[in-house]
């Protein structure tokens, strides 16, 4: 999958968490998912995210048990500037598969593992804002934009 992301300057994209909240607010814009054929199992592979600073960064998935792994920086200041994203993916539930992402051509995730936790299911491309846990809010959430160009896919038989 390839595409280009757009993060306009904001006053604020994505308030901090408050202060004992159990949860960490989170503004996804993009993830690669894996489903099954009947769409009952469901999960995250990696997603693309924007913190409380505004920063772009990866958040790959350990397994298939919605474990995060450690984040990977994509852009420490993504404003009013086109990132194109490339996620290169062998599509397996064999230890030989992979995932490999590039941002503006350069790799910044590389790891081989299992993509999908069973044959039956398929990776898919997922894009727009999703804000996770609002109430952990410390602040109300100001209008939020994020533009999106030029999506691509192929694919090969490995």
């Amino acid at each position: 999958y390839q595409y280009y992301i757009y993060l306009p300057a904001q006053p604020l994209i994505r308030p901090a968490t408050r202060s004992g909240a159990s949860n960490t607010t989170e503004m996804f814009v993009s993830q690669i998912n894996w489903i099954n054929n009947s769409g009952t199992g469901y999960g995250t592979l990696v997603y693309l995210a924007v913190d409380s600073s505004g920063a772009l960064y990866l958040s790959p998935q350990q397994g298939f048990a919605f474990v995060n792994d450690a984040p990977v920086t994509v852009d420490s200041n993504p404003a009013n500037k086109w990132i194109k994203m490339t996620y290169v993916i062998k599509s397996t539930s064999s230890s030989d598969g992979y995932l490999q992402v590039y941002a503006n051509d350069k790799l910044i995730l590389n790891q081989t593992r299992a993509t999908l936790p069973a044959s039956n299911y398929t990776n898919m491309l997922k894009v727009g804002i999703y804000n996770a846990y609002l109430s952990a809010a410390a602040s109300a959430y100001d209008t939020q934009v994020v533009f999106f160009d030029g999506f691509s896919t192929s694919t090969t038989n490995f």
